[in-house]
C-alpha cells in the first residue's frame, strides 16, 4: 500500500484537488448518522503524530507544590489563575456525593489535566494550536516548495521516495533534529511542485540493525480512495438536517507492520514510540498495539486527528471506540463490573488515558460547541459523561451497551412467559443520573455473519417465506413483527436520552452482512442491505419500517428523549405490562402473548383527557387495529393530593385503556383548546407519507436552477 500525496496550493488544513476546493458545511440537526472511519488512510494513520518529549519538558519547568490540590506551574501568565481554579472545581462530587471518598483520585487527574494544558500553553500556544499538527507534519506547501516532516526518533537515516524520484531517495535525504523529527524541503521545479498531484510516496528509513524499511507516512492525507465522496456524503446529510458522527478508533492500533503505525516501532523505548513497550503496549484479545497517552508525540497525533475530521470534513462529532479498554490497565478483559466504585477508581485506572480523553473532549467542544461525542464503554464509569469542568471525562453520551446483551439473552434463552417486566425495566433505566446514554436494541455486532439480528432470532427462516402480505401471517411471523416493534420502541423510549439503529435492522433485514474475506472467497454477495424490500408493497418489511419512522416522528412532535421526566409506575409480572411516563406522554407495553385487557387502569401525572399518539397494533404497522384512535380517555383523581402512597401506583391520576397482547400504545394529553372530534397528534402512516412529500418538495424548491443543492458555505476558521 502506498500513500498518495495531494499537495495544496497554499498551506491550508487539507490538500484538496485543484478541481474541488469546497469543504463540507455543517447544518443544524437533531438526528444522527454514525459512519465508520473510512479506509482513506493506512490502518492507523487516522491518528496523527507529534514531537517533543513530555519528560524533557518537565525537566525545564519550575513546579510549585505548595498547593495541596494541584501542582501549578510558576508563571506570570494571568491565565494561570483560571486554570488553578479549574483544578479546585470538582463539581461531580456535588452531583454524586457518594464519590466524596474518591476525591483524591479526581483531584489527581484534574491536576494532571490542568498541568498538561499549562504545558501546551507554554510550548505550543495552547490546546487548539497543538492540535493543528497536520499543518506542520506530513506534506505541506511552504514558500517555493513542499516540506515533509515525520517523527521517527528511532531512525538512523531517512529519505522520501515515490513516483516523483523513481523510488530512489538518494537525492532526497532527510535531516533529523534533536526531537527526532526528520524533515526535507523539496523546491519547486520550473514553477511547478516537484511532487505532482496524486503522486504515490513512502517514508524510507534505516533503523538500528542497519536494515532499511519503507513505510506509509504517518501524516499522509489518504492511502486509498479520495475524500470527495465522503465530503459529498456529509454535505448531503447536512442538507437533510442530519448530523454525521465518525466512529474514531483511538483505543488501539492495528498490529500491521507494513502499512500501519506499528511499522514505526523498531524496538525503541516507549518514549520514542507511539506505543507502550512490552505487555502494556499489546492488547492480547484484539492482537493490536496500545498507545502511550502520556507521550507528547502521541497526544499531538491523536488530538490533531480529531481536529482534522472536524475542520476538513465538517463532521458533527465522534463515537469513540473501545473506551473501556482505554480507561483501565486491565482493558476490561475478564472483568465484571458490578457498580462498586472501587472498580472504577484504583490503581487499575489508566489516568494517562483519562487525561487524554479529557483533553480530547475539551478540544472538540472548543472547536465545535454543539458537537456530539459518544463513548463506547461497558463499565459505566461514574463521571464519564459529565463535563471536564466538573472533573468528568467530558463525553456527551455513553452507549448503553448492556441493553442489546439483555435482549439477546431473552430472545435466545427465555420463552415469552419467562420475560420479567421488572428485569426489563431495570436494565433499561439502569444508568447514572445526569449522565446521558444512547440506547440501542441491537447493533452491527448482531448484523454481521455468525450472529443473528433480533428479527432473525424472532422469525428465523420464515422471514424468507412468510413475509408476504398476500397470505395470512403464521404465528411465528405474527409474534416476530409484534415483538420487533415493542423491543425497539421500549428501548428507545425508556433506555436513554438518544437512540441508535444499525442500518437495515429497523425493518428487520433478512440477511446478515458478510464482508469479503478468505472464508467466503472474497465475495461481495452479502456485503449489502436490500433497501428495495421496504419499497415492495406486498412484503411485511414495510410495516416495520413505517413503525420505526413513526417512533422518530413521535419524538419530533413530543421530544420525550430530551425530557428528564421518566417515571415507571408499573411493572406487573402477572399481567406482563409495563407502564411509564416520559415527558408528558404515557406509554403502555403489554408483553403478554395472549391476554388482552379492557379497561386497564394506568397512572399518570396530569389530569385531563388523553388520546392515542402511537399504536403498534394499527393496521398501517402490520397490526390488527384493535385500539380505537378516536376514543377519549378521561382521568380520575387518585388518593390524597400530595401523598403518593395514597395514589394509584404513586400517580395522582389515572385513566383506563384497552391493552391488546404484544402491543404498545402511547397516549398524549389533549389541550383544552384542541379541536374536538379530531386527533391531529396521532402518528400514522398517512402523516408519514404526507411529511415525506413536503420534505421532497422543499428540497426541490430550495435548490436554485444550476446550483448544486448539496454544497453549502464553509464555516470560518476560529481565531486564537
Amino acid at each position: 500500500m502506498f500513500g498518495s500525496l495531494r499537495p495544496a496550493a497554499t498551506p491550508v488544513f487539507g490538500s484538496l484537488p485543484p478541481s474541488s476546493s469546497k469543504k463540507c458545511a455543517r447544518a443544524p440537526g437533531r438526528k444522527w448518522q454514525i459512519t465508520k472511519q473510512l479506509p482513506c488512510v493506512s490502518p492507523n494513520s487516522c491518528k496523527s503524530c507529534v514531537f517533543l518529549s513530555s519528560s524533557t519538558i518537565l525537566e525545564n519547568l519550575k513546579v510549585d507544590h505548595s498547593f495541596r490540590i494541584s501542582a501549578v506551574l510558576t508563571d506570570n501568565n494571568p491565565r494561570m489563575t483560571n486554570f488553578e481554579r479549574d483544578s479546585e472545581n470538582i463539581g461531580i462530587l456535588v452531583v454524586d456525593p457518594a464519590l466524596e471518598g474518591y476525591k483524591d483520585h479526581f483531584r489527581y487527574r484534574m491536576k494532571r489535566y490542568v498541568d498538561q494544558k499549562m504545558l501546551l500553553i507554554k510550548h505550543e500556544g495552547g490546546l487548539k494550536g497543538f492540535a493543528r499538527g497536520y499543518l506542520q507534519f506530513g506534506f505541506n506547501r511552504e514558500e517555493d516548495g513542499i516540506v515533509y516532516r515525520e517523527w521517527a526518533p528511532a531512525a538512523q537515516e531517512a529519505e522520501i521516495i515515490g513516483d516523483f524520484n523513481g523510488w530512489n531517495g538518494s537525492n532526497h535525504k532527510m535531516e533529523k533534529n534533536e526531537f527526532g523529527v526528520w524533515s526535507i524541503k523539496i523546491p519547486d521545479s520550473g514553477g511547478n511542485p516537484a511532487i505532482p498531484h496524486n503522486s504515490r510516496v513512502k517514508f524510507r528509513f534505516k533503523h538500528g540493525d542497519g536494515a532499511w524499511v519503507d513505510r506509509i507516512p504517518a501524516w499522509i492525507r489518504y492511502a486509498t480512495g479520495t475524500p470527495e465522496d465522503l465530503k459529498y456524503l456529509i454535505d448531503k446529510a447536512h442538507s437533510l438536517g442530519l448530523q454525521v458522527l465518525i466512529d474514531v478508533v483511538h483505543s488501539h492500533a492495528s498490529n500491521n507492520v507494513t502499512d500501519g503505525l506499528n511499522g514505526y516501532d523498531v524496538g525503541q523505548s516507549s518514549q520514542d514510540s507511539y506505543f507502550h513497550t512490552g505487555d502494556r503496549g499489546y492488547h492480547k484479545l484484539w492482537d493490536s498495539r496500545l498507545f502511550n497517552y502520556a507521550n507528547w508525540e502521541v497526544l499531538r497525533f491523536l488530538l490533531s486527528n480529531l481536529r482534522w475530521w472536524l475542520e476538513e470534513f465538517k463532521f458533527d462529532g465522534f463515537r469513540f471506540d473501545g473506551v473501556t479498554s482505554m480507561l483501565y490497565h486491565h482493558h476490561g478483559i475478564n472483568v465484571t463490573f458490578t457498580g462498586n466504585y472501587d472498580e472504577y477508581f484504583s490503581e487499575a485506572t489508566d489516568v494517562d488515558a483519562i487525561v487524554y480523553l479529557m483533553l480530547a473532549n475539551s478540544l472538540i467542544h472548543s472547536i465545535l460547541p454543539d458537537a456530539t461525542v459518544i463513548a463506547e464503554d461497558v463499565s459505566g464509569m461514574p463521571g464519564l459523561s459529565r463535563p471536564v469542568s466538573e472533573g468528568g471525562v467530558g463525553f456527551d453520551y455513553r452507549l448503553a451497551m448492556a441493553i442489546p446483551d439483555k435482549w439477546i439473552d431473552y430472545l435466545k434463552n427465555k420463552n415469552d412467559e419467562e420475560w420479567s417486566m421488572n428485569d426489563i425495566s431495570w436494565n433499561l433505566t439502569n444508568r447514572r443520573y445526569t449522565e446521558k446514554c444512547i440506547s440501542y436494541a441491537e447493533s452491527h455486532d448482531q448484523a454481521i455473519v455468525g450472529d443473528k439480528t433480533i428479527s432473525f432470532l424472532l422469525m428465523d427462516k420464515e422471514m424468507y417465506s412468510g413475509m408476504s402480505c398476500l397470505a395470512d401471517a403464521s404465528p411465528t411471523i405474527e409474534r416476530g413483527i409484534a415483538l420487533h416493534k415493542m423491543v425497539h420502541f421500549i428501548t428507545m423510549a425508556l433506555g436513554g436520552e438518544g437512540y441508535l439503529n444499525f442500518m437495515g435492522n429497523e425493518f428487520g433485514h433478512p440477511e446478515w452482512i458478510d464482508f469479503p474475506r478468505e472464508g467466503n472467497g472474497w465475495s461481495y454477495e452479502k456485503c449489502r442491505r436490500q433497501w428495495n424490500l421496504i419499497d415492495t408493497n406486498h412484503l411485511r418489511y414495510k410495516f416495520l419500517n413505517a413503525f420505526d419512522r413513526a417512533m422518530n416522528l413521535l419524538d419530533d412532535k413530543y421530544p420525550f428523549l430530551s425530557s428528564t421526566k421518566q417515571i415507571v409506575s408499573s411493572t406487573n409480572e402477572e399481567d406482563k405490562v409495563i407502564v411509564f411516563e416520559r415527558g408528558d406522554l404515557v406509554f403502555v407495553f403489554n408483553f403478554h402473548p395472549d391476554n388482552s385487557y379492557d379497561g386497564y387502569k394506568v397512572g399518570c401525572d396530569l389530569p385531563g383527557k388523553y388520546r392515542v399518539a402511537l399504536d403498534s397494533d394499527a393496521w398501517e404497522f402490520g397490526g390488527h387495529g384493535r385500539v380505537g384512535h378516536d376514543v377519549d380517555h378521561f382521568t380520575s383523581p387518585e388518593g390524597i393530593p400530595g401523598v403518593p402512597e395514597t395514589n394509584f401506583n404513586n400517580r395522582p391520576h389515572s385513566f383506563k385503556v384497552l391493552s391488546p397482547p404484544r402491543t404498545c400504545v402511547v397516549y398524549y394529553r389533549v389541550e383544552e383548546n384542541q379541536v374536538e372530534n379530531s386527533n391531529p397528534a396521532l402518528i400514522s402512516a398517512d402523516k408519514i407519507a404526507a411529511g415525506d412529500a413536503v420534505v421532497e418538495q422543499e428540497d426541490v424548491e430550495e435548490s436554485a436552477p444550476g446550483e448544486h443543492p448539496d454544497f453549502r458555505g464553509s464555516k470560518a476558521d476560529d481565531v486564537f
